[in-house]
């Protein structure tokens, strides 16, 4: 029996399968939602994938069976050799190799039966236990604590770039250029634009001492980008410009608009994104038990798992997700990689010893 077991046909045709199902799972979408491998798919090939495991593949019974064949064949293997070999002469090397195998099989099969993989979204102040999973049959990852998140910042290379487009409808021409908050810009020797400031999220509302209307920034996200600049045409006038709302430029603490031969559009350019961040608390029964600031590439481990700052959304600076995981097999996966170099190793010297012997 444990010979049939052993047989290196045997473990070429079921390492030649692993490759054809490994490649397939690598071309054929991954846990993603059933309306959306519709459109990629036609009605029947979709049935056929599915109901072959093919859209989860690496979690599929029929493939953690060939990895459990695949280690049933590599344990005889390991078997035979010290059947057949006596102590002092069996080829460690070999039989390190064979381990190694079997050690990174042991840790596929065990990520494919117990890992869970999801992705938590929060909004700032918000806390949460249940992940939803990224499998596609749709369960829900049930934390032991809950996660909260504290604050988002999202860094910038820079603030952004500003262009504003002047049209002399009257005179017939046209000009753009980048300008910065704090410097003057003449166009034609006709226009001139002092640009005063930069708001990146203006609000306005009425100030109950004055009277008056007062313009404010939200917050330093670039939800509604405004610069306010001096016109010196005739007469001189102070307004406000809007990238998302061109509409409303012009409007100035109640002031009628410029002279209506002139045309002013402000264009707003985001900083390129350096590094968005999230400050998150782990609870349990209101009690603080971990704090960490996690970000891309920086993940934060707690309880067996990892979160990985996964997204944001740049329309609500509130808003961070994580990639939460937990693969109780990559452990054995690494010591594996860790055995295998080391089995080969002492094969190769080995040989070299006795040749030279």
């Amino acid at each position: 029996m444990i010979k049939k077991f052993a047989s290196l046909q045997l473990f070429f045709v079921l390492s030649l399968i692993l490759i054809v199902s490994m490649i397939s799972g690598t071309l054929v979408p991954q846990n993603l939602p059933g309306e959306k491998v519709q459109q990629i798919f036609s009605p029947s090939a979709y049935k056929i994938l599915s109901n072959l495991g093919f859209f989860n593949l690496f979690h599929s019974a029929w493939f953690i069976g060939l990895l459990v064949l695949l280690g049933l064949n590599t344990s005889a293997c390991i078997l035979m050799r010290i059947q057949e070999k006596k102590y002092k002469s069996l080829p460690w090397g070999a039989l390190i190799s064979h381990t190694a195998i079997l050690v990174i099989l042991a840790g596929g099969v065990t990520s494919a039966l117990l890992a869970e993989k999801g992705v938590l979204e929060l909004k700032v102040k918000e806390a949460n236990c249940c992940v939803p999973s990224s499998a596609s049959n749709g369960n829900t990852i049930h934390l032991p604590f809950q996660v909260r998140l504290e604050n988002f910042n999202i860094d910038y290379y820079n603030s952004g770039q500003h262009f504003i487009q002047v049209k002399n409808l009257k005179e017939g021409w046209s000009e753009i250029v980048e300008v910065e908050p704090g410097k003057d810009y003449n166009f034609k020797k006709t226009v001139k634009l002092n640009v005063l400031r930069y708001e990146p999220d203006l609000r306005v509302e009425k100030d109950p001492a004055s009277g008056g209307w007062k313009a404010y920034s939200a917050s330093s996200f670039p939800n509604n980008p405004a610069l306010q600049v001096e016109v010196t045409a005739s007469p001189t006038k102070r307004v406000w410009l809007f990238a998302k709302f061109p509409e409303l430029s012009h409007l100035s603490n109640g002031a009628n608009s410029v002279e209506k031969h002139l045309d002013l559009l402000y264009q707003y350019v985001p900083g390129r994104i350096k590094q968005f961040k999230s400050k998150i608390e782990i609870l349990k029964e209101s009690q603080i038990l971990a704090v960490s600031e996690t970000s891309v590439n920086h993940p934060f481990k707690y309880g067996g798992y990892t979160f990985y700052q996964s997204g944001y959304n740049p329309e609500d600076p509130s808003y961070s997700s994580f990639q939460v995981v937990k693969d109780p097999g990559v452990l054995l996966v690494y010591t594996g990689f860790f055995l295998l170099p080391l089995g080969l190793t002492i094969s190769y010297y080995g040989k070299g010893v006795k040749r030279s012997a």
